[in-house]
């Protein structure tokens, strides 16, 4: 049991922290490339600039975390729960959201490129300023979206 723990800049490099409970833990500016948090409870945290990249999350459930500018890039994130996260600035490059719940998170300025949100709920996402070269959205559910200016013009 994690919760409200402060890990601010902590090297947790490889670390497994699968199923910990961690709700409104400070992981901000946290060294946790390649660590496991699947099954985790995240709801909540705070992890800003937080370094994720290759980490093992699936079934995570990060709901209502602040995770600007986190670093996510090639984490596999599959069947976790970012609803109303902010990802603002954030680094998603080959990330995997395979059946992941983004409902109403807010990705802005976020770096998108070949990421995977298959059969992703983004309904009442913000993509605003992003730019998703090459992301892979079959079967995503995209109601209500807030997608870049740059996507609109070229669709009309």
């Amino acid at each position: 049991n994690l919760i409200g723990t402060k890990f601010m800049a902590a090297d947790l490099q490889s670390a497994n922290l699968q199923g910990a409970r961690m709700t409104r833990a400070d992981f901000s500016e946290a060294n946790l490339i390649n660590a496991n948090l699947s099954h985790a409870d995240c709801t909540e945290v705070v992890g800003i600039g937080m370094n994720l990249k290759m980490a093992i999350l699936p079934d995570t459930n990060w709901q209502r975390a602040n995770l600007q500018r986190e670093d996510l890039r090639g984490a596999d994130a599959n069947h976790s729960n970012f609803s109303q996260v902010i990802l603002v600035e954030a680094f998603l490059s080959h990330t995997n959201f395979t059946h992941c719940i983004l409902r109403e998170a807010s990705l802005r300025r976020a770096r998108l490129r070949k990421s995977i949100f298959l059969n992703a709920d983004l309904s009442q996402a913000n993509l605003e300023k992003t730019k998703p070269n090459a992301c892979n959205f079959d079967g995503a559910d995209m109601s209500n979206v807030v997608l870049p200016t740059e996507l609109l013009l070229k669709a009309g």
